[in-house]
């Protein structure tokens, strides 16, 4: 069992490097879906919350886990249980506070408040030994097994909802799905042009989330030419929320994307260790501004 937290660039390294032998292999982790069933902690039973999903996906993706349940080490000894030797921690990271004093330009001692990440390691159920051949486990998961009772019809009525309720302005016509900052304007192919209604939705989402990086709303850095790193980074952003939106509406991610793009990714992401978390924090504010403006 390996629980020693290494230094917080091991762990962003930890993962990109998990991520990076996905992508080489065809797999993009975002776009496997988790609606209905999401990464949770079994004891709390709280489904994990910000980019922790994702996080947690990569992981269960690399790690070859099958159950999205996970659990503390101290949980476990709680329950009697014990992590199977040898086994690896996944990874999740909270925000919080802190403040410290600090002077302020007239000399007084204020206090100054700022944000905080602290990672905590998890285990999958799968490196957990309950003492009773699995039995326990399975009496905790049976809870949250859960099956979509939504039909297609229901969340195609959803997801139109949802655009509709951002106000943004969307054009359909050509065939070129796009964002411009300049315009403020999104355009999109007709519906009829996309081979299924998830490709049609999963790709006004990912325009949907370029819109909140304008200036009057998130303010993200939109003049990156194509093919810079820059360019990559707000595609990885838009990529994402679309993946978050698509699994809150129940729509599985249809995306398709040129060589190109995933040659940036891989490019970015070998250069920036911090790169995959930053851009899935960067959605996870987007989606949150996109399901506030209802």
């Amino acid at each position: 069992m390996s629980r020693t937290p290494p230094q917080a660039q091991d762990k962003y390294q930890l993962i990109t490097d998990k991520l990076l032998t996905l992508m080489e292999k065809g797999t993009l982790p975002w776009q496997k879906p988790w609606f209905g069933n999401p990464p949770r902690n079994l004891i709390g039973g709280n489904p994990y919350q910000g980019s922790n999903p994702l996080l947690l996906t990569v992981q269960m993706l690399a790690d070859q886990h099958q159950d999205p349940y996970f659990i503390g080490y101290h949980q476990a000894k709680d329950q009697g249980w014990q992590v199977r030797k040898g086994s690896k921690a996944s990874w999740i990271l909270f925000a919080g506070t802190s403040s410290k004093e600090v002077e302020n330009d007239q000399g007084e001692k204020q206090e100054s408040r700022y944000r905080i990440h602290k990672w905590h390691a998890v285990y999958n159920i799968a490196c957990i030994d309950d003492g009773d051949g699995g039995r326990q486990l399975q009496q905790w998961i049976e809870k949250y097994r859960t099956t979509s009772s939504i039909s297609e019809a229901k969340r195609v009525e959803e997801a139109e909802a949802f655009i509709t309720s951002t106000g943004a302005r969307i054009q359909h016509g050509g065939d070129v799905a796009c964002y411009s900052p300049a315009s403020d304007r999104i355009n999109l192919p007709a519906f009829s042009a996309f081979t299924s209604p998830e490709a049609y939705y999963a790709t006004a989402l990912h325009e949907l989330t370029h819109w909140t990086g304008h200036p009057t709303r998130l303010n993200r850095e939109m003049k990156g030419r194509y093919g810079s790193q820059s360019y990559a980074y707000e595609e990885l952003i838009a990529e994402l929320g679309s993946a978050f939106l698509c699994n809150d509406i129940g729509i599985q991610p249809q995306l398709e994307h040129h060589a190109s793009y995933l040659d940036g990714w891989l490019s970015l992401l070998k250069g920036d260790a911090k790169a995959f978390l930053k851009a899935a924090t960067a959605a996870s504010r987007a989606t949150t501004f996109l399901t506030t403006q209802e």
